[in-house]
C-alpha cells in the first residue's frame, strides 16, 4: 500500500485491485487449416488460415488500467499464401517477428510469466494521454501532460499487429535460414481505424540444426536479430505530436546435448534495446492515477535475459533464468 492505496506491482492484472484473486486466466479457442481446393487448380491449397479468439480474464478482454471492454477478444486473424517461392505472405492479424520470448508459440513457452522487458517494452500499452514523467528528481509539480492524462488504456498489441508479411525459411545444408519483413499500423490490436502511423518489423534467423527432437523442440543453435520502428501520437495532444518508438535486440538459443553430457540442456542469451515511448505505469505506482510514457526519442532501457533448461527424460524439465531490465 502507499498512502493508502494498492500498488499496481503488488496486484494482480488486469483489475489491480486485490493482490489474491480466482481467475481464469487463458480460455481460447481457434481454428487453422487449409483451404479446399475447390476448382482443382491447386491454389487455394497453397493458402493457410488461422483464427483464434480469447475469452480469459486478462489484458486482452480488459483495458490496462481499466474496466472488462469485451468477453471475447479476437487475438489472430491470418492467411498464408505459400505460392511464391522464397516468399510467402501473411496477411490480417499475427504475431509479430521479434525476440524468442514473444515470437515464440505461448504452447511451446518454457515460463509463465515474461520477463520484465518484454512485458513493459514489446507488450505495448496504447493510451489516448500522457501525464511525462519529471525530470530525474524532480518534484511531482513538475510533471508535464501531452494531452489530456488518461488513468487506463485503451488496448495493447499482444504481440501483434495488423499488416503484411513477407517471410520464409531456407533449408542449405545443415543450416535453416529465416526471415520476416511486415509493415503493420502499430496500434491497439482491436482499435481497427488507421491513424497513419506505420509500423516497420524486421527479422533475421539462422540455426545450425543438431540432431534429435522435433517441430519447436528441435535439436540445434539459433542465432537471430530484429528491429521494429515506428510513430505514434496521443489522440488527445493538441499539437499532434509524433514520437518515434524503436526497438531492436539480438539473441542465441541452443537446445541439444554439448559438452558430452548425455542429457539435454536449453541455453539462451538475449540483449534488447529500447529507445522512445518507454511505458512507466501510472503516477506513482498506483492504479487509478494518470499514465506515464517516456514519449520522447532519448528515453532508453535495456534488457538482458539469461535462460536455462534441463531435460533429464521426455517427461522432466527444469528451467531457470535470470532476467535484467534497466
Amino acid at each position: 500500500m502507499r498512502n493508502g492505496k494498492r500498488v499496481a506491482q503488488n496486484s494482480i492484472s488486469p483489475w489491480f485491485n486485490t493482490a489474491d484473486r480466482v481467475q481464469i486466466r487463458r480460455a481460447r479457442l481457434g481454428l487453422r487449416g487449409q483451404f479446399t481446393d475447390l476448382f482443382q487448380s491447386g491454389f487455394m491449397k497453397k493458402i493457410n488460415y488461422f483464427l483464434l479468439v480469447e475469452g480469459g480474464s486478462n489484458l486482452l478482454t480488459f483495458r490496462p488500467f481499466g474496466n472488462r471492454a469485451r468477453i471475447l477478444a479476437l487475438t489472430d486473424l491470418s492467411l498464408s499464401l505459400t505460392h511464391i517461392p522464397y516468399a510467402k505472405v501473411r496477411l490480417g492479424l499475427f504475431n509479430t517477428p521479434g525476440p524468442e520470448e514473444s515470437f515464440q508459440g505461448i504452447h511451446t513457452f518454457d515460463y509463465i510469466e515474461f520477463t520484465d522487458f518484454i512485458a513493459r517494452e514489446m507488450l505495448e500499452v496504447f493510451a489516448n494521454g500522457n501525464l511525462s514523467p519529471a525530470p530525474a528528481g524532480g518534484p511531482p509539480e513538475a510533471f508535464t501532460s501531452i494531452g489530456s492524462p488518461a488513468t487506463s488504456a485503451y488496448g495493447i498489441n499482444a504481440f501483434r499487429d495488423w499488416g503484411i508479411q513477407i517471410f520464409e525459411n531456407v533449408q542449405k545444408e545443415m543450416w535453416d535460414l529465416s526471415y520476416a519483413v511486415m509493415v503493420g499500423k502499430g496500434d491497439a490490436i482491436d482499435k481497427l481505424k488507421f491513424d497513419g502511423n506505420f509500423n516497420v518489423y524486421l527479422y533475421a534467423s539462422g540455426e545450425y540444426q543438431l540432431p534429435g527432437g522435433k517441430k519447436p523442440k528441435k535439436n540445434g543453435v539459433k542465432m537471430y536479430g530484429w528491429y521494429h520502428w515506428g510513430e505514434r501520437t496521443f489522440a488527445s495532444d493538441p499539437d499532434s505530436q509524433r514520437f518515434d518508438r524503436k526497438r531492436y535486440g539480438i539473441g542465441v538459443k541452443a537446445l541439444g546435448k554439448f559438452l558430452g553430457i548425455g542429457d539435454r540442456h536449453r541455453l539462451g542469451v538475449d540483449f534488447m534495446f529500447a529507445d522512445g515511448m518507454i511505458f512507466v505505469g501510472p503516477s506513482g505506482g498506483i492504479a487509478g492515477n494518470p499514465l506515464r510514457f517516456a514519449a520522447e526519442k532519448g528515453n532508453k532501457s535495456w534488457g538482458l535475459t539469461l535462460d536455462y533448461g534441463f531435460y533429464p527424460d521426455k517427461h522432466w524439465e527444469f528451467d531457470i533464468r535470470y532476467a535484467r531490465h534497466d
